[in-house]
């Protein structure tokens, strides 16, 4: 039997990172190539194109970046996940790895990806 879906908008590839790991890490996954699944930081808009698991827990707030390495961003997610970032795409910019977003804006452990 058929089921009803409805219409994915632009609205639907908001994260929400008080969700866990796996559930956001499927959400972008989902979202890609349309409409994105993005997010905020430092008031401009950040869409993400690539993730993997990180194993292990933190007990830093949701959405915190834990750590920046050479080539992820460690995310913390709800329920004490962590997500790692590996290529992103900033409001106006062609999508990048993250080694190439930190070359141009340097990042640190504390910053905050946010929701509006």
């Amino acid at each position: 039997m058929a089921t009803y879906a409805p219409k994915i908008t632009r609205d639907d590839g908001v994260i929400d990172w008080g969700a866990s790991a796996v559930h956001i890490h499927n959400r972008v996954r989902g979202l890609y190539p349309w409409p994105h699944a993005f997010t905020w930081l430092d008031g401009s808009r950040v869409i993400v194109l690539r993730t993997h698991l990180e194993p292990g827990t933190t007990s830093a707030a949701s959405g915190t970046v834990v750590e920046v390495t050479r080539d992820t961003i460690h995310v913390a997610t709800g329920h004490g996940g962590r997500l790692a970032i590996d290529e992103l795409q900033p409001e106006g910019k062609r999508p990048m790895r993250v080694r190439d977003y930190l070359a141009g804006r340097p990042l640190s452990a504390g910053a905050r990806f946010t929701t509006p």
